[in-house]
């Protein structure tokens, strides 16, 4: 069973390559093709990471989140009008 298998796969790939390599042209337009299409879709892309592109537009989660970074803020300039002049805030977080 796993013999007539293999000798059916090797038969459809044998006549594919065959069939392929007698129309080597066409295959080249095809993939030249291709590759412009691929390469202008790509040009296209655009990413976004900031906290407005998640998909979960969820109220309670933004304000949680904005509140974090308020505090987060908050606690950056605390912390750098406390610090002596000449210090950074990785020495004060290492004592």
């Amino acid at each position: 069973m796993l013999d007539e298998w293999h000798a059916f796969t090797r038969r459809c790939w044998t006549g594919l390559a065959k069939g392929l390599s007698r129309r080597s042209g066409a295959v080249l337009a095809v993939c030249i093709v291709l590759s412009v299409v691929l390469a202008f879709g790509a040009s296209k892309l655009t990413f976004a990471t900031g906290q407005d592109s998640y998909l979960n537009k969820d109220p309670q989660i933004d304000q949680a989140y904005r509140e974090m970074e308020t505090a987060k803020s908050a606690l950056k300039k605390a912390l750098q009008s406390s610090m002596a002049p000449g210090t950074n805030l990785s020495e004060v977080l290492a004592k």
